[in-house]
């Protein structure tokens, strides 16, 4: 599952394209320059418009079936199956670029999960439009072993080798949902010290 992620407060959506494509530096984490994202928020994702990968600002969560109801996972093995995905899976996947995402152990500490070498954390999302709106979610995934200890359940991370094709190629895409993820590494975040405004500490 994924309810939570942290994104840089300070990028512009043009450079979010040139760090996915590699023609940029990543940024520098630092606590001061993160943010959490949460359900019903807008917030980046890419899209591919005639293969060429664009940034759009998007609202995270697709109306539910009753009311004020939010979904805003997908799981990837059963998407294809799903009336809901099914149609954006085919011509709606999109990338989330995130810092990292949250997930709460069961002794409900907050842990901060990302990669070990990037600054940035691809995750594979779908989109659609309700009403003329244009709405995300993210895929999830059975956790990796790197995750299993925290949950279950983690979002269907991408390699950046790997924007491209879960973009534009339907058949790649399809194979990469039975992906076991990348390797996580996790931070323990200190809540006490943990604001509203979304600047983060850490244990």
């Amino acid at each position: 599952m994924c309810g939570r992620y942290a994104y840089f407060n300070d990028i512009e959506l043009k450079e979010i394209v040139r760090i996915a494509e590699g023609s940029v530096s990543e940024p520098e984490i630092s606590e001061a320059r993160m943010m959490e994202i949460r359900p019903t928020e807008v917030a980046p994702i890419l899209v591919a418009e005639k293969g060429i990968v664009l940034p759009k600002l998007v609202s995270w969560g697709f109306p539910g079936f009753h009311g004020s109801e939010v979904i805003f996972n997908a799981r990837s093995e059963t998407a294809q199956e799903k009336p809901m995905f099914r149609t954006a899976l085919a011509g709606g996947r999109c990338v989330v670029p995130s810092v990292g995402f949250y997930e709460w152990d069961k002794e409900k500490r907050k842990h901060l999960l990302r990669l070990s070498d990037s600054s940035f954390l691809f995750m594979a999302g779908l989109f659609r439009f309700f009403k003329g709106v244009p709405k995300f979610v993210i895929l999830t995934t059975a956790a990796n072993e790197t995750m299993s200890h925290i949950h279950d359940r983690m979002p269907l991370v991408l390699p950046s080798s790997e924007l491209h094709d879960w973009l534009n190629d339907e058949s790649s895409a399809l194979k990469y949902l039975s992906s076991s993820g990348l390797p996580l590494v996790s931070q323990i975040v200190d809540v006490s010290k943990d604001p509203k405004s979304g600047q983060l500490s850490f244990l």
